[in-house]
């Protein structure tokens, strides 16, 4: 009896290892479908309990790799541009720029499987899927779970994250 318990947990962990992968590998493959997009979105933030934090919408503009300007126009207004190296954000209420390397700040986002898609962001995180919504979990706990949602409208891939904050 323990050898059966003991081999039928083993292959649950397997298979949570493989139903794990396979969203990774989905959610990869269908992002490398995807080169240059043009999106206008919604953004909602979320507690732990699922509660609306705050709400908000703009464009956003990505050629990969690490190409991208994000243009927030609700709540408040603000621009984040990459020129692949450099990420400038700019807030026009206070009229300030801020520049900094993209390397240095954009390390554990799930936004960069989009922009950039590199091998070692992957590996950051935990990947859950149902259908066409994927909550990413970072591995290293610093940082809250983000969902990725991949819409589909004439046949083409529009990808949009969702950020959600642990209550």
């Amino acid at each position: 009896m323990k050898k059966l318990a003991i081999t039928c947990a083993l292959l649950s962990g397997m298979v949570v290892s493989q139903v794990w992968a396979d969203a990774a590998s989905d959610l990869k493959s269908r992002l490398d479908k995807v080169s240059s997009f043009h999106a206008s979105f919604t953004q909602k933030v979320t507690d732990g309990s699922g509660n609306a934090v705050q709400d908000g919408q703009g464009d956003l503009w990505v050629k990969r790799p690490n190409l991208f300007n994000w243009h927030m126009t609700q709540p408040d207004e603000s621009v984040l541009v990459s020129d692949g190296k450099t990420l400038w954000f700019y807030n026009p209420f206070v009229e300030q720029a801020t520049a900094t390397w993209l390397k240095d700040a954009t390390s554990n986002t799930p936004f960069m499987l989009i922009a950039r898609n590199q091998s070692s962001d992957w590996q950051q995180y935990n990947i859950k899927q149902n259908g066409d919504d994927f909550v990413l979990t970072p591995k290293s706990g610093q940082r809250q779970p983000q969902a990725v949602h991949d819409q589909r409208r004439s046949g083409r891939h529009y990808p949009s994250v969702q950020r959600r904050r642990a209550g």
